[in-house]
C-alpha cells in the first residue's frame, strides 16, 4: 500500500522545523513512504487550518495518507505506520497530551486511508465549514475543536470509522524527558506541542540527534538480519 507523509511548514516554523525535516526524511527513505513538505497553508485562516486543504489536495495521491505537524519527529524508526491502528479503520488520530479527556483530539499527527474518496472529500470539507459555523477560524484550538464537534456529531457516520488512540501511541510528548534527555517505553512520533519556538527548537534538535541516531541503528540491524 503506498504511503504518503505529508508536512505543513509554514515559515514561521524555520527556527525548528530545519532540525526536524532531515530527521524525518530519513525515517520515510528508510521505509520506502513518500514524503512531501508543504511550506504555504494555502489559507487565510490560521496555518493549522491548512492540514485539511493538504488532505483534500492529497486524497487521490497515495492509498493512506499521513499529516506530520512541523513540530513531530518520528522517534522510532523500527515502527512502520500501518502498524499504528487498526485496518478496520480509516481515519486514526490520538487524544491530546495535555487533556486527559480522551474525546479531546490533537490534530498534530493523522493517518487517513481514503477507502472511499467521495465520502473523505465531504468529511473533510464538513470540518473546513465547521470553522466558520462555529467561528473558529482565528481562535485556539480551532481545527482541532471543529474536529472533535465533527466526531461527536458523528457526521455521515464518521465515529465508526475512526481511531482514537492514547498520544503515547504516535503523538505525545509526555513520554520524553527534555532535562535528562530520555524518554520511556516505544513510541512513534515526539511531537513537542505547546511551547515556544526557541524550546521546540533545543528540545527537538536534541531529541533527533538521539532518538533518530537509535532508530537508524535499530533499522539497520533488523536489515542485517533479513
Amino acid at each position: 500500500m503506498s504511503t504518503l507523509v505529508v508536512q505543513l511548514a509554514t515559515p514561521e516554523t524555520d527556527d525548528y522545523f530545519e532540525v526536524v525535516r532531515p530527521a524525518n526524511e530519513r525515517y520515510c527513505a528508510l521505509q520506502g513512504y513518500r514524503y512531501e513538505v508543504f511550506r504555504e497553508s494555502g489559507t487565510s485562516r490560521q496555518p493549522t487550518w491548512g492540514k485539511i486543504k493538504i488532505f483534500l489536495s492529497r486524497l487521490r495521491a497515495a492509498e493512506r495518507l499521513v499529516f506530520v505537524d512541523a513540530d513531530a519527529i518520528f522517534s522510532d524508526w523500527r515502527q512502520r505506520i500501518e502498524s499504528w491502528g487498526p485496518v478496520d479503520k480509516d481515519f486514526w488520530v490520538c487524544s491530546d497530551d495535555g487533556d486527559p479527556r480522551d474525546f479531546t483530539i490533537n490534530a498534530g499527527v493523522m493517518v487517513l486511508r481514503p477507502r472511499d474518496v467521495a465520502y473523505w472529500e465531504d468529511v473533510l470539507h464538513t470540518w473546513w465549514q465547521l470553522g466558520d459555523v462555529l467561528d473558529l477560524t482565528h481562535r485556539y484550538f480551532h481545527e482541532q475543536t471543529a474536529l472533535n464537534m465533527l466526531l461527536l456529531a458523528d457526521y455521515k457516520g464518521v465515529a465508526s470509522k475512526t481511531h482514537i488512540a492514547r498520544p503515547s501511541r504516535f503523538n505525545g510528548r509526555n513520554w520524553w524527558n527534555p532535562d535528562t534527555k530520555t524518554g520511556h517505553g516505544s513510541h512513534a512520533v515526539l511531537h513537542w506541542m505547546a511551547a515556544s519556538g526557541d524550546e521546540k527548537r533545543k528540545v527537538l534538535g536534541e531529541a533527533a540527534k538521539i532518538l533518530n541516531q537509535r532508530g537508524h541503528l535499530s533499522v539497520e540491524r533488523i536489515k542485517k538480519k533479513a
